[in-house]
């Protein structure tokens, strides 16, 4: 018996990692720049009913990453964000707005107005306001996140450079790919109508619904509730502006197999305030 507990909690174990990796990378490295900066360069997703990611790195001049998708019927949309665990975006939050036909509510009247001025005729948006309070995970809603991030200490985050944390964050270690990140958003959404919709990301400079005031790195996860698992398709055009895993993460030496340059090339978000 004790036998058969010790391998449905490996069976369970491997479930899910597995689920926490189901996200397809939408681009091959973390963009920046003026692609997908605004509506009208929006990366077009081709499947929103599998679990999908993509890092950004959000500059001065370029803080949004926009997406759009065609949504079915009756659709509940996941939208969620993660920071990776460097010193100087212990600050950083995710916040989002789904925008699409029949949506309201969530403080929409409170985005940046830089968002509510490309907000197309006959749709609505939906605000997803950042988290503040990131010292537990009490924010979590979809049930894999539920089940796969902890609220932890420094010392979950081998692959990181170390520092002090000054509480306990919520928190995935990711072994395979080589990163750590803290995991600052997770909300269900309910579409109202199927058909074109937008999604924007941003690290809101009040922690919840603000115009963005410094450079950041996050990344944007979406897709279907529960994370479905598929890796079809091509990944997307990537700018001249970008960074490898490593470079967006800043690993230490040992985390990647290479060298990290943690200076990030062209696209270098320093944390320092907005232009």
């Amino acid at each position: 018996w004790r036998s058969m507990q010790m391998l449905l909690a490996k069976a369970l174990l491997l479930y899910s990692t597995c689920l926490v990796r189901a996200h397809f990378q939408l681009a091959s490295g973390a963009t920046a720049g003026p692609r997908y900066a605004d509506m009208q360069s929006a990366l077009d997703v081709l499947d929103i009913t599998r679990s999908q990611s993509a890092d950004r790195v959000a500059l001065c001049d370029h803080p949004f990453f926009w997406v759009k998708f065609m949504a079915p019927p009756n659709y509940k949309l996941m939208v969620g964000g993660v920071v990776p665990v460097i010193e100087r975006f212990w600050d950083t939050r995710v916040a989002a707005a789904v925008i699409g036909p029949g949506l309201t509510g969530g403080e929409a009247a409170k985005l940046p107005q830089a968002i509510q001025d490309q907000v197309p005729t006959g749709m609505g948006a939906y605000a997803i306001p950042g988290h503040p309070d990131q010292s537990t995970c009490h924010f979590l809603e979809d049930r894999v996140s539920l089940f796969s991030y902890k609220s932890v200490g420094a010392e979950a985050a081998p692959f990181a450079t170390h520092f002090d944390w000054p509480t306990k964050r919520c928190h995935y270690h990711e072994e395979w790919a080589g990163s750590d990140m803290w995991v600052v958003q997770d909300k269900h959404v309910e579409l109202a109508a199927p058909g074109l919709h937008y999604i924007v990301f941003w690290p809101p400079g009040d922690q919840v619904l603000g115009p963005p005031t410094a450079t950041a790195k996050f990344g944007a996860v979406f897709g279907d509730v529960g994370q479905s698992e598929a890796f079809h398709g091509a990944m997307a055009p990537i700018s001249d502006c970008v960074q490898t895993h490593n470079q967006f993460n800043e690993n230490d030496c040992h985390a990647g197999g290479g060298e990290a340059d943690a200076g990030g090339g062209e696209a270098d978000a320093g944390g320092g305030e907005a232009d």
